[in-house]
């Protein structure tokens, strides 16, 4: 299996774990926030293209994107948080700059939607300057 490309939530960060660590609690290389190696699901999506599938770090709303978008940076449709589209070691298309549309009033809360998967499309806010780190299980 491939590894895990995530993002760290409070300094956009790009860290890569192998997919035996998803679920685990690990610290950012960079600025040492523990965070959970997340779960990222590739699917075919509408129309054949690759999705990938993942839960928002902030509100665990499920989200389908396309993953050529991986390392972009959205909006959670459910709670409006700020997040970067998780992946896979190499990105298929990072997305590129593109007008971002205002962000959308968080929506009312409506039960029937709730723990449903989302999908989201582009636009996108632009990624974060490329950095990436390596985590590896100690062998201690």
């Amino acid at each position: 299996m491939t590894d895990v490309l995530f993002y760290c939530m409070r300094c956009d960060q790009q860290i890569e774990a192998p997919p035996d660590m998803v679920g685990e609690r690990v610290s950012c290389p960079t600025c040492e926030v523990e965070i959970e190696v997340p779960q990222v699901r590739l699917h075919a999506g509408e129309g054949g293209e690759e999705e990938v599938n993942f839960n928002c770090p902030h509100c665990t709303h499920n989200i389908d994107a396309p993953s050529r978008a991986t390392g972009a940076m959205v909006r959670c449709p459910a709670c409006n948080g700020r997040i970067l589209i998780p992946g896979r070691v190499e990105p298929i298309e990072t997305a590129e700059e593109v007008e971002s549309a205002p962000p959308a009033p968080p929506p009312a809360a409506d039960p029937s939607t709730k723990g449903a998967t989302q999908r989201i499309d582009l636009p996108v806010m632009p990624p974060p300057p490329p950095r990436h780190m390596k985590i590896k299980r100690r062998t201690d």
